[in-house]
């Protein structure tokens, strides 16, 4: 069964974002600063994701989450 979120097939839903983003507080609160760095440092993490748009989309709202926008560097 396919779902269908605002028309696109295959896409991350609002609420999918939302839940990944909610995930990386969480490992925030866990991993900070025990065995993360308190400020985004391309060496501490590496993701690795299918080359589909909805995995993409979401690590990018996790790493938001672990990382917030306020507290890092452009996530590239």
């Amino acid at each position: 069964m396919i779902m269908v979120w605002n028309g696109i097939p295959g896409e991350l839903s609002n609420g999918g974002h939302r839940m990944h983003y909610l995930l990386g507080t969480y490992n925030r609160m866990r991993y900070v600063p025990k065995f993360l760095t308190e400020k985004y440092d391309p060496h501490d993490i590496y993701v690795i994701s299918s080359d589909y748009n909805r995995t993409l989309q979401s690590a990018y709202s996790q790493l938001k989450g672990l990382y917030p926008p306020d507290n890092t560097r452009t996530l590239n």
